[in-house]
């Protein structure tokens, strides 16, 4: 195993050789060459194939001008205007499926293609007869990668941006880092999760909030957060509230992070890489928005800005060194599903979770999208907005109003009302006691007999199961299936998600209730969907 000084040194001697390369083919940029890797692997695929572009491709020059186009570039890529023509001129014959399947399952290099096979064997023999939910979670990702681009409003032409991290910001992180790296704990992946190898580079994470680890702790999470908003509000040109918040993530030698768009409400994004040790640089590779690849590198102290719901980002070639951790932090912009009189409040004392605050935002705002006062409490029951961020008319307005919203007045069938005779469409002591994970209710109602309350379904069709998946209640889930609940019960008149979707959206694939429904046959269906599809969310 080679010492430290040792990947030093591999280190410096990689970087000259990238800068080599850099000024012998005029690109000055160095490090932050667009398709470096597609060159050296030798592909000569067309360029002007609309495969070969991730959705959607703007004509950024046709829309601004050259002139304006490059500095565009040369801004997002923290680098000289001059360098910006040669950089847009190298990145053109890249494109999508090249480094990585990306839009489809298969890649155009062979070698690629070797490697991205024996990529997905490798999970499904980890798994064993689980292994089909690789496939699944593959069929996923690619399925977001082609999808949902497309919906998403973009908040800034290029739709990424390196820079420095401030540098108090960098200061708390890399204390934080230096004080707690010897207590990193493996990281948990979902069962088929293939957005990054973890089965044969497992990774490893700081928690910001865990009070137990020195400096950790609510205000820390904070104070990071504080700290990236400012900047990703003045990039985007929009007031922003916090979404989600990892800890310090540390991947390890031949990790390979596949190329993704992150699930809503994670929107405004900020990369900010804390500590490394690696024998030659491992670019993160992004598609901006005029359809290009582009090969980022990062030190300690670098900050990457990136609209991580529109555009496609991975790490698709193996890590070369020892480590390299990085902390991951998602804003949503705010807009007509987040504004409410208590968010701020809730968010200045730590007492509600993020999903939960998200939840709230969408009861307490009106059919108009303004903030409820409280003087009418019958416009806290949903809003017909969508958030700003995704476009009108698009298969993602659908998924959100299947996510978020719940109709007034669901028309039920003859069957539903077979099935629920004892008890009305409508909402039950059951749901309620689910909704708050109140196991007493529930073992009370179970002791009473009175189980048949269980299945019962809600105007919108959800049953009390619905319910504990969406707050991660699982000992309630446990009562709840043990009583006939069923674990792929889907409301909206079987259009809606079911419970182990939920429960994935709201509390992330690791949730200890995951093993719980899928024991029982529980599937990820997503709204809309006529089969199974995994949910994931990881950077």
């Amino acid at each position: 195993m080679k010492t430290v000084g040792q990947r030093r040194l591999c280190r410096g001697r990689s970087r000259l050789l990238f800068a080599t390369i850099a000024l012998l083919s005029d690109q000055a940029a160095a490090f932050e060459l667009s398709s470096l890797w597609g060159h050296w692997l030798g592909d000569d695929n067309d360029s002007s194939s609309p495969d070969m572009y991730a959705y959607p491709r703007r004509d950024i020059v046709e829309e601004l001008g050259e002139e304006a186009y490059y500095e565009r570039l040369a801004d997002a890529m923290g680098i000289d205007s001059k360098n910006a023509a040669s950089v847009a001129s190298a990145s053109s014959p890249y494109g999508v499926d090249v480094s990585f399947p990306i839009h489809h399952n298969t890649v155009s290099s062979t070698q690629k293609q070797v490697e991205y096979d024996a990529y997905l064997s490798g999970c499904r023999v980890h798994y064993g007869n689980k292994g089909g939910t690789c496939d699944e979670s593959e069929e996923d990702r690619i399925g977001m990668n082609r999808r949902q681009p497309q919906a998403m409003q973009n908040y800034t032409d290029m739709g990424f941006k390196k820079m420095q991290a401030p540098t108090e910001l960098t200061r708390l992180l890399q204390t934080f880092w230096e004080t707690n790296a010897d207590r990193q704990a493996v990281e948990k992946w979902s069962t088929g999760n293939t957005h990054a190898n973890h089965w044969s580079s497992p990774t490893y994470m700081l928690s910001l909030e865990n009070p137990s680890l020195p400096g950790g702790g609510p205000r820390l999470k904070q104070r990071v957060w504080d700290a990236a908003r400012d900047i990703l509000q003045q990039w985007t040109g929009h007031d922003l509230t916090p979404s989600s918040l990892y800890g310090i993530r540390i991947y390890k030698a031949g990790s390979v992070l596949a190329p993704h768009v992150d699930r809503l409400p994670l929107v405004s994004s900020a990369i900010i890489n804390v500590a490394q040790d690696v024998d030659e640089p491992w670019p993160l590779e992004v598609h901006g928005h005029d359809g290009k690849a582009y090969n980022i590198t990062m030190e300690p102290g670098d900050m990457l800005l990136y609209e991580s719901q529109s555009v496609v980002h991975g790490r698709p070639f193996p890590l070369k060194g020892d480590h390299f951790a990085s902390v991951f932090i998602h804003f949503e912009p705010v807009g007509h599903s987040l504004r409410h009189e208590d968010r701020m409040q809730a968010i200045e004392t730590g007492g509600v979770a993020d999903h939960d605050l998200f939840q709230r935002a969408q009861a307490r705002t009106t059919d108009s999208g303004v903030p409820s006062t409280g003087a009418d409490k019958s416009d806290r029951a949903g809003t017909n907005d969508l958030p700003p961020y995704i476009m009108k008319g698009t298969n993602e307005e659908k998924r959100w109003r299947q996510q978020h919203l719940k109709p007034r007045r669901e028309k039920r069938t003859q069957s539903d009302k077979d099935h629920s005779v004892s008890y009305p469409a409508t909402v039950t002591k059951a749901h309620l006691a689910a909704r708050e994970g109140d196991l007493d209710t529930i073992r009370a109602i179970a002791a009473a007999g009175d189980v048949g309350m269980f299945v019962v379904k809600d105007e919108n069709g959800w049953q009390p199961l619905h319910e504990a998946a969406r707050g991660g209640f699982t000992e309630v889930a446990e009562i709840l299936i043990e009583h006939g609940a069923d674990v792929n019960a889907r409301p909206n008149n079987g259009h809606g998600a079911s419970p182990l979707w939920w429960l994935a959206n709201n509390n992330g694939e690791d949730h200890p209730m995951t093993m719980l429904l899928r024991k029982h046959g529980g599937k990820k269906i997503a709204p809309f969907s006529t089969e199974e599809a995994s949910v994931d969310d990881d950077d």
